[in-house]
C-alpha cells in the first residue's frame, strides 16, 4: 500500500515538472525582465525563514507608500517610497512584495529588495499580476530572523482576473496552433480563443479544451510545498484549427467576464519548413540574486 501511495505521489511530481515544462513553450505576451541594479548579492527568498518571523507590538504608521495604487497592465512598475526609518547601530531594514492576504510568518516574500538603514528614499519593484491585490512591508533585520515594522497601501490590478503568461505551442497537424494562458476561475467555463487574418477582424473561436490547475498537495515537498507555495491560478488551453501555411495570425483569448488579452500575432510556418523549435527548463527559486530586486522565479 505504502508502495503504491509512493509511486503515486511520484507520478504527481512528474505531471507538475511536465506542466512546468509546457508553461515555458514560445511567449506570446510580455514577460517579466530581471532588473539588474548594482553588485549587491542578497540572499533569495528561498532563505528566508519566515517562521521565525515576528510583527512589532505597534507598527510604525504612514512610513511606506507605494505609488500607483492601481495598476492597468501586467508587469508595470510600482514606486514605494519610505521616510522615518530609524537607521541606527547598524540596523538594516528590506522591504518585501506579498499578496495582500499572505501570512508573513508562513510564507516567504514573492520579491525584496534591502534599503540598508537609509531614513528615506524609494525604490521599484516590478508587478506581475497575481490575481489577488498586492502589498508591501517593511522589515528590519535580514531575511531570516526579520521583524515586520510597517505596511504600505494595497495596490490593486484595475482588471485582477486579464488572461497572463501566454504561450503557442505546435501540435502533430501543420494546420494546427495550440495557445494557452494563465488567469483565475472567474469566466472559466466560456475562455476561448478569438482569430483572425487582420486585427481588426477576429471571426473565429474556439472554446477551452483544457483547463487545469495544481494545488500545494500536488508539489513534491520542501519550500515549493511550503513557504514557497502561491496558488498559481488556471491553466487554459484552446486549440486554433484551419491556419495555413505562411499566413499571420492575429488573436487574442479571454472571455467577456474576464476580459481580453491585447491581439497578439505569430506567423504559421510555410509548407517544408524547417525552422528549428527550441525549448528551455528552468527551476527555482534560485541560490543568489545578484541585483537589488530578488524575486522567487
Amino acid at each position: 500500500m505504502m508502495a503504491a501511495k509512493a509511486t503515486e505521489r511520484m507520478a504527481g511530481c512528474r505531471n507538475v515538472l511536465a506542466a512546468a515544462l509546457l508553461l515555458t513553450t514560445v511567449s506570446a505576451f510580455p514577460r517579466w525582465q530581471y532588473e539588474e541594479a548594482g553588485s549587491e548579492l542578497l540572499p533569495p527568498p528561498a532563505r528566508a525563514q519566515p517562521e521565525k518571523f515576528t510583527v512589532a507590538p505597534s507598527m510604525i504608521v504612514g512610513v511606506l507608500n507605494a505609488s500607483p495604487a492601481v495598476l492597468e497592465e501586467n508587469g508595470e512598475f510600482v514606486k514605494v517610497s519610505w521616510h522615518g526609518v530609524p537607521g541606527k547601530n547598524g540596523t538594516m531594514y528590506w522591504i518585501g512584495m506579498y499578496n495582500v492576504d499572505d501570512d508573513v510568518t508562513v510564507v516567504a516574500p514573492i520579491k525584496y529588495q534591502s534599503v540598508g538603514g537609509r531614513y528615506k528614499g524609494t525604490i521599484t519593484f516590478q508587478v506581475v499580476n497575481p490575481r489577488k491585490d498586492t502589498i508591501f512591508y517593511l522589515f528590519q533585520n535580514d531575511i531570516t530572523s526579520a521583524v515586520l515594522v510597517s505596511k504600505s497601501n494595497v495596490v490593486k490590478f484595475k482588471n485582477p482576473n486579464m488572461p497572463t503568461g501566454g504561450r503557442l505551442a505546435y501540435t502533430s497537424k501543420q494546420d494546427e496552433m495550440l495557445v494557452s494562458w494563465t488567469a483565475n476561475s472567474v469566466g472559466g467555463d466560456s475562455m476561448m480563443v478569438q482569430w483572425g487574418r487582420t486585427q481588426d477582424v477576429l471571426n473565429m473561436q474556439a472554446a477551452v479544451q483544457v483547463r487545469t490547475t495544481y494545488t500545494r498537495e500536488d508539489m513534491c515537498g520542501g519550500d515549493a510545498a511550503g513557504k514557497g507555495f502561491r496558488d498559481p491560478g488556471m491553466f487554459y488551453s484552446a486549440l486554433m484549427k484551419g491556419l495555413e501555411g505562411g499566413e499571420e495570425i492575429f488573436y487574442r483569448v479571454g472571455s467577456e467576464a474576464s476580459g481580453f488579452s491585447k491581439v497578439q500575432s505569430f506567423k504559421m510556418p510555410g509548407p517544408g519548413s524547417s525552422s528549428k523549435i527550441s525549448f528551455f527548463c528552468f527551476r527555482g527559486p534560485g541560490d543568489a540574486c545578484p541585483g537589488r530586486e530578488c524575486a522567487v522565479l
